[in-house]
């Protein structure tokens, strides 16, 4: 066991799930020397319940700070308020997921040990050529890769939200330029894009997070408005590949189903995209 003076604060963002976040709360709880837990619940149902649950799993006695955002009707806003708190050296996780010990053991036994890291994540599946020599890379170069990870990794490799470290969350809202925020489902892409292009952030190789792929996965269910919203901020970035993202990220769109189209047709004129569509259509057959 690793002993340091560094502490850290570990929180559950939950809405409805009791059973999920039961099963991580008793996971966080054999790293009470690390720090303090907290959970956030916007669903209004009160610390008894999960106390209850808890004892019911052998986990009675745990300790953890209750905290109700039952006013937060979104998950976006829920997440901000959560950030508001300004808990130094965050984690914060969501409520189905869980936490891969041997690597979370890492990931803190690294962040004793580089305190000055400010962001840091995994993504959902381990390593990736798209960060290959990724903190050698410029601000913008950094963002171009990020956004190639999430929509032209053919395995659905992507930086996770989930798990996110931030050594002070009190300022982020701040500090993320005002491009960085966009309306919808996918505020995550442009805010993920914007703090892991920035000094002092790291990604690292091997994920220290259990992502549960599930029908409620909000990547899973379709929303137009927030697609559109996505579209702009993609096609804000400079470079072609962008702009051509910016048009693929239609696909199963019947509206804009010509967009999409035109998308593909631009990918023809830029060889360097072939060879990851290639990839990527494969693994849709």
């Amino acid at each position: 066991m690793i002993t340091t003076h560094m502490q850290f604060s570990f929180v559950i963002q939950t809405f409805d799930r009791v059973d999920q976040t039961i099963k991580l709360l008793l996971q966080l709880s054999s790293y009470k020397n690390y720090g303090k837990i907290y959970l956030s619940d916007s669903g209004g149902r009160g610390k008894l319940i999960f106390e209850r649950k808890l004892s019911q799993e052998g986990g009675k006695g745990i300790e953890f700070e209750y905290i109700d955002n039952s006013a937060c009707k979104t998950g976006h806003l829920h997440m901000w308020k959560i950030y508001d708190l300004n808990l130094k050296n965050m984690f914060l996780f969501h409520d189905d997921d869980l936490i891969v010990n041997s690597s979370f053991d890492a990931v803190l036994k690294t962040l004793i040990n580089n305190p000055e890291i400010k962001y840091l994540c995994s993504t959902n599946k381990g390593c990736s050529n798209f960060l290959d020599n990724f903190d050698k890379l410029s601000s913008q170069r950094k963002i171009n890769q990020i956004l190639k990870l999430y929509f032209l990794s053919h395995n659905g490799n992507c930086l996770l939200l989930t798990g996110l470290y931030t050594k002070n969350p009190g300022i982020v809202r701040k500090e993320i330029d005002n491009n960085f925020h966009i309306s919808g489902k996918y505020y995550d892409v442009a805010m993920i894009s914007w703090l892991f292009s920035q000094e002092k952030s790291k990604i690292v190789d091997n994920s220290y997070m259990n992502y549960i792929n599930h029908d409620a996965n909000d990547n899973l269910v379709r929303c137009l408005e927030s697609r559109k919203s996505l579209k702009d901020f993609i096609r804000n970035q400079p470079g072609i590949l962008n702009n051509i993202i910016s048009r693929l990220i239609f696909y199963g769109y019947k509206s804009h189903r010509v967009y999409f189209i035109s998308g593909i047709l631009f990918s023809f004129f830029f060889p360097p995209i072939w060879l990851h569509l290639y990839k990527k259509i494969i693994s849709r057959i």
